[in-house]
Order: C-alpha cells, then sequence, then structure tokens
C-alpha cells in the first residue's frame, strides 16, 4: 500500500514576477552641468605659493570667494520647487539617478506620478565607461556611460564617486542574470561579462 500526502486545500499559485526594487539612488553633483564644471576648472589651479610651510593655492582661494555660488548651483539642483523651495512650479532640474533590478532611470522625484526622463533596461548594456569631463575631477565625479555594441544606450552625468556605482550597476546586473531561469540553464556559456573603462 502506497501512502501519498493528503490534497493541499490551496492549489498551487502560479509564480509571481519579482518586483522591481530601489538598488541605489545617486544624486548628480554640480559636476553635471556646465557652471559646475567652469568652477571645477577654477578649483583645480594649482598655482600657489607656501606660507610657513603651508601651501596657499590659488584654486583654493577662488572657492572660498565663489562659494555662495557654488552653493546655489547645488540647491539648484536639490530644491524641491522653484524659485522659492516649498513654494512655486516643480523643479525640472531636480533629477536623480535610480538604479533598481530592472532598470536604471533618470527621473524626477518631485514630480508625482511622472514618466522617467530617460531609462535603460539593467540587461541591455555590455560595456561601461567612465567619462571624467574637464572640471569633474575636481568634484571626484564623472559622466557613467552605458554602451551597447559600442553605442551610448544612456550617460548619467556627473556621477559622484562613479567607480563604486559602476560596480553596484554591474553586481545587480550579474544577479538579475543569475535569477532568470533560462540564464541558470547557459550558466556554463562563458559568456563575457560587461567591460568598464575608466
Amino acid at each position: 500500500m502506497l501512502w501519498g500526502m493528503p490534497d493541499s486545500p490551496h492549489p498551487p499559485q502560479p509564480t509571481s514576477v519579482p518586483q522591481e526594487r530601489t538598488v541605489a539612488v545617486v544624486w548628480p553633483s554640480i559636476a553635471a552641468g556646465a557652471w559646475g564644471q567652469w568652477l571645477g576648472r577654477l578649483y583645480g589651479n594649482r598655482l600657489g605659493v607656501r606660507i610657513a610651510g603651508v601651501p596657499l593655492l590659488l584654486g583654493w582661494l577662488i572657492a572660498i570667494v565663489t562659494a555662495p555660488l557654488a552653493a546655489l548651483l547645488y540647491l539648484a539642483r536639490k530644491a524641491p520647487r522653484k524659485p522659492l523651495v516649498l513654494f512655486g512650479p516643480v523643479n525640472a532640474d531636480g533629477l536623480r539617478y535610480r538604479l533598481t533590478t530592472k532598470r536604471l532611470l533618470i527621473e524626477n522625484p518631485f514630480e508625482k506620478d511622472a514618466s522617467p526622463v530617460a531609462q535603460l533596461a539593467i540587461d541591455d548594456f555590455d560595456a561601461v565607461e567612465i567619462d571624467v569631463l574637464p572640471g569633474q575631477a575636481w568634484y571626484h565625479a564623472g559622466d557613467v556611460v552605458f554602451l551597447k555594441e559600442g553605442k551610448e544606450r544612456l550617460r548619467l552625468a556627473g556621477t559622484p564617486r562613479p567607480e563604486p556605482f559602476v560596480h553596484t550597476v554591474l553586481n545587480t546586473q550579474q544577479a538579475c542574470r543569475l535569477r532568470r531561469p533560462e540564464t541558470k540553464a547557459k550558466a556554463g556559456d562563458g559568456k563575457p561579462q560587461p567591460n568598464v573603462a575608466v
């Protein structure tokens, strides 16, 4: 006599599609824009003198003098509304970069129910480059460029500390590929991973 498991009162449910989850959010620095890059070039000026063994650089002096302008550029990207923080039209320049388990998005978090400004599927690129434009190095920032077959698919301008962000993106891409059944079946096919260039 064979004993089996009793019939479950709950029939098996179809496998649900994995939900999209946010992995990382990055706000671009002022190095994303032309004014910020111009200031960065000025701040990087290494001309100066030593006073009592302490270097006094021209770039540092310019940074002190232009600090109010840099603060305004920063607030222009972070304030929810213009010209006032709480009143006025929604800040169209308040963009951020969001990495999810399915996509990379450029979006405005201050606009409710707004479509992303740009997006790229997490598996729709095969190479990543970090393009440090003149004036961005002072901020430790750079443009993160996603490529497919040598063509630019998405550019995240002025990303602060781009190297850790790129590693997070690549780890997320690899994890998403491993979770797919068709990818698990081809785990040993030796498919090359995305390249990273700085």
